[in-house]
């Protein structure tokens, strides 16, 4: 995609790494204030920046919410988000995601939920754990779906095989429970298509709980 060498060198608040595409970015905020979340979920922390993005524009739309992101390493979380009262920091494997999020836990979130995955680990292991627990209204996004990655990515994170089977997994991965679960869900071609067919770096990865 054309912006990803931007990517790499956006700063959130001119401080904290950002990687969101601007694209993606403000599809989130049109999602936000669509559905206005009570409560958002978020694999894969990294410096706190996204979490910290979708906590203030929730802030600024007058919406009571929770954010819950994870992720297995914290040293890469920036202090200023970590002073952010609304965000919940939580640390642990992915591949352990009852260790994480109890199922007593999410019985009682409040909805509608906002499910983002951005860790790329056990993307069809979270789905098939969460699903009990959504409910119609909730939202979901898988990031990274698409396998439109350029060979000259950059030079900190160099292009290799493993990134461009990376979105490919995903999206096999992501159509596969989507296509199991065909009754409760629907791909969100409006948001997909938002700015042009699948120009997103999720593609078909825009998610409405149905029912």
């Amino acid at each position: 995609m054309v912006y990803s060498m931007g990517k790499e060198r956006t700063l959130w608040q001119g401080q904290m790494r950002m990687l969101k595409y601007p694209l993606d970015a403000m599809t989130y905020l049109q999602i936000m204030g669509d559905i206005r979340p009570k409560t958002i979920i978020e694999m894969g922390t990294f410096t706190g920046s996204s979490a910290d993005f979708l906590s203030m524009s929730l802030s600024h739309m007058k919406v009571d919410y929770t954010i819950y992101t994870v992720d297995y390493d914290p040293s890469n979380r920036h202090e200023l988000a970590s002073k952010n009262p609304n965000i919940k920091f939580l640390t642990g494997d992915l591949n352990k995601v009852e260790d994480i999020f109890p199922i007593e836990l999410l019985k009682n979130l409040p909805h509608p939920i906002f499910y983002i995955d951005d860790a790329h680990v056990n993307t069809p292991g979270l789905l098939e754990y969460f699903h009990p627990y959504f409910q119609e209204g909730d939202y979901i996004v898988i990031e990274d779906t698409t396998i439109n990655i350029p060979k000259d990515f950059v030079n900190e994170r160099p292009y290799s095989v493993e990134m461009e089977k990376c979105g490919s997994t995903k999206h096999d991965e992501m159509a596969k429970f989507l296509e199991k679960y065909s009754e409760f869900y629907k791909v969100d071609t409006h948001y997909c298509d938002l700015w042009g067919y699948n120009a997103t770096a999720n593609s078909n990865g825009y998610i409405r709980r149905m029912k």
